[in-house]
């Protein structure tokens, strides 16, 4: 039997939240962070996403060279090195004004 020219070529559906759901649990802290980017500039569109050695980027993705791009660790580690700055310059504005 021969089986129909378009049987062979069905794809599974997946629904946008299905993939949403799909990409946080693969991507935990690259989500966390675009979810921070959101809140404050609201809808952004995220070209490439790399985590754990797992890659996805858009069909519109262009080489780094073209961006400004940070990695989820390089994100992480430039807040913290911002909290830390920013503790040590509270602490000699109290220091100078003798609290």
């Amino acid at each position: 039997m021969e089986m129909p020219r378009f049987d062979a070529l069905e794809l599974k559906v997946v629904s946008r939240e299905q993939q949403r759901d799909r990409m946080r649990q693969e991507f935990p802290a690259a989500t966390a962070i675009v979810d921070e980017f959101r809140e404050v500039f609201g809808d952004v569109q995220v070209l490439r996403i790399e985590e754990g050695g797992k890659v996805v980027q858009s069909k519109r993705y262009r080489p780094d060279s073209d961006y400004g791009c940070l990695t989820a660790d390089q994100y992480l580690a430039l807040g913290k090195r911002y909290r830390e700055d920013m503790a040590r310059r509270m602490e000699s504005e109290r220091k100078r004004h003798g609290r």
